[in-house]
């Protein structure tokens, strides 16, 4: 077992505490990143930041389609114009 093997088992918290997704899936993936940024001036409250604008930008992406869709219903519905594509 090499020295990010043993790093990595050692941040793992008690099967208790966490589920097999964030075991299998988001606590690799986290080590990684935590390991690639460790090296650089990126604090835990940027990466925090970021992802809040990460998630605020998807968030909108969502409600603007959201919009747009139920506009153009709307428009098809009550005055026939426009055409829609309904979700499938």
């Amino acid at each position: 077992m090499n020295e990010n093997d043993k790093e990595y088992q050692s941040s793992l918290k008690s099967l208790e505490t966490e589920n097999i997704v964030d075991r299998k899936f988001y606590r690799p993936i986290g080590f990684y990143f935590a390991k690639l940024l460790s090296h650089t001036k990126v604090t835990p409250n940027m990466v925090t930041i970021l992802s809040i604008f990460v998630g605020l930008g998807g968030g909108g992406v969502f409600y603007a389609y959201a919009i747009q869709s139920w506009v153009g219903r709307c428009r098809y519905y009550l005055f026939g114009v426009g055409q829609y594509h309904g979700l499938h």
